[in-house]
């Protein structure tokens, strides 16, 4: 997986707070309006399954047994 993909919803969160000015001007079109709303929403979509893996994977990988160990990249030693 490219590490540019990791980037991506940071990338839609700094688009949802650069044009989110326009969400409230009647000028803007609804089309560009649901598309900035798209951003904010694909961010949090994105995210949050990773943090939930980050910290389920943080507090349970040694319960996993061997498991646990393959996927970690860094074991920390002194158990």
């Amino acid at each position: 997986m490219s590490p540019c993909f990791f980037l991506l919803p940071w990338l839609w969160v700094i688009n949802y707070i650069i044009f989110r000015q326009h969400l409230k001007d009647p000028a803007c079109s609804p089309v560009i309006k649901r598309y900035i709303n798209y951003s904010l929403t694909g961010a949090v979509l994105l995210t949050l399954p990773f943090f939930v893996w980050f910290i389920l994977f943080q507090t349970q990988w040694q319960t996993w047994g061997t498991f646990g160990e393959k996927i970690a990249i860094v074991i920390p030693r002194g158990h």
